[in-house]
């Protein structure tokens, strides 16, 4: 069972077809309650499938994720003007928390890095020597034990095409101390969103803006290590939803993280609407984010 799940996680394998197997191997009269659930999935109706394998898997290893909803003016072809629109989004701080609840190992792997501790010191304490180090509000007054455990990360924004006919901007970020893993550890997704409803440069800021502000919010709460008390809108969190029970709670045991770098192609580089939105959000990093052409 843990193959077939791989085998989908990793794209080696279209779920369909991992469902066929099990229900194959369910024929022969192997029962077991795994194999069983994955060959009972969609139903008679195969569109059903994904639909299904997201509800069964959810919270899987108690991972505690939980998608928040970003409200953008995306223009819409349907009605041929402008309309909010919902896109979910994976809170920065709420994916490192997962990640150092999967363990020591994902943790290190994912967030880290294989230098461990004394790697992240020296990364600080080589910034430290550049004048965007020097101004960077996670390092400023901090002792070289807050250094040792303070994540360098980075955003990545670039253009992904899901089918033939579309195209999405795709928002991620990673550890600048993740090297030699698997791109499935080491590469986190926070949002997407459709090319077609962005592409008038008004629309574009508005959208980038957005983005820059949810960014700015989630290093706000990962540079204090402790879970927001309510959300990017001011809103408070449902009693009942992992992000109320994180309130004023350590997210990563010790660490902080703060944000050191932007990442893109040269595309994305020149218009910089993405990095210039950032930057002008003074609560984000004072303005001295390094931009495309920093180099680690």
């Amino acid at each position: 069972m843990n193959m077939l799940l791989n085998k989908v996680g990793s794209g080696a394998l279209h779920l369909s077809t991992a469902i066929d197997i099990a229900k194959t191997v369910c024929e022969d009269g192997f029962d077991h309650p795994a194999v069983v659930s994955m060959a009972s999935l969609g139903g008679d109706k195969r569109k059903n499938d994904e639909r299904d394998f997201h509800v069964w898997l959810k919270d899987l290893h108690c991972h505690h994720l939980e998608l928040y909803t970003l409200w953008f003016d995306l223009y819409s072809p349907r009605d041929g003007r402008l309309i909010p629109t919902p896109i979910p989004a994976v809170p920065i701080w709420q994916m490192c928390h997962a990640l150092f609840g999967g363990g020591p190992l994902q943790f290190k792997i994912s967030l880290v890095g294989q230098d461990g501790e004394p790697g992240l010191l020296a990364f600080w304490q080589n910034a430290l020597r550049l004048p965007w180090g020097q101004r960077h509000p996670a390092v400023a007054g901090q002792s070289s034990h807050h250094l040792s455990r303070l994540l360098p990360l980075c955003l990545h924004l670039d253009g992904a095409e899901i089918f033939s006919n579309s195209e999405f901007y795709v928002l991620s970020f990673s550890s600048v101390m993740a090297r030699g893993c698997s791109v499935l550890d080491a590469k986190f997704p926070v949002l997407k969103i459709p090319h077609s409803a962005i592409q008038e440069p008004e629309r574009k800021k508005h959208a980038m803006r957005v983005m820059a502000a949810f960014v700015a919010w989630n290093f706000q709460v990962l540079q204090t290590g402790r879970g927001p008390r309510a959300g990017f809108y001011g809103e408070p969190f449902d009693v009942e939803s992992v992000r109320a029970s994180l309130i004023d709670k350590p997210l990563m045991g010790s660490y902080t993280a703060g944000c050191v770098g932007f990442k893109s192609d040269l595309k994305c580089a020149r218009r910089r609407t993405f990095l210039q939105s950032i930057m002008a959000l003074p609560a984000f990093v004072n303005g001295v984010m390094p931009g495309s052409r920093f180099r680690w």
